[in-house]
């Protein structure tokens, strides 16, 4: 089992870290690969090899430990393809933001707990006093 998560991890490290920037040029808008088709690869792949990996110890059983450590690197490396696709087709996918936006945005979402600070106090009087406080004392 150990083995199993060291060849899923040296995947991630491998196509996560290391080659990152080769995957992402791959992958890129002027790159050689389109998007949309290798993330269908990339699922079609992981597919095929989760349904064929409980059968490789009936075709295969004295391999059989070696073949499913390549399935799981292989399916590790598909999915960090898939990552790396997903990653880069969404900033595709919206518009550019507006100049005025682009200068402002920080402001609208640096100012929010302000804007919430401002509906706290008038909620306050219908809480003050605490009911464990009598009043008006009598």
């Amino acid at each position: 089992m150990a083995t199993v998560f060291a060849a899923r991890i040296l995947a991630t490290l491998l196509f996560g870290a290391v080659l990152l920037g080769p995957l992402t040029a791959l992958t890129a808008q002027e790159g050689p690969l389109d998007r949309r088709w290798t993330m269908v690869g990339a699922d079609g792949l992981r597919v095929v090899l989760l349904i064929v990996a409980p059968l490789w110890i009936d075709w295969i059983p004295d391999n059989a430990l070696a073949v499913l450590l390549v399935t799981v690197f292989v399916t590790g490396v598909a999915e960090r393809l898939w990552t790396v696709c997903r990653e880069s087709a969404a900033p595709a996918l919206l518009p550019a933001p507006p100049r005025r936006v682009r200068r402002y945005g920080r402001c609208r979402t640096t100012w929010t707990p302000c804007a919430g600070s401002r509906c706290a106090p008038p909620s306050w009087p219908s809480r003050w006093p605490p009911p464990s406080w009598s009043w008006p004392p009598c």
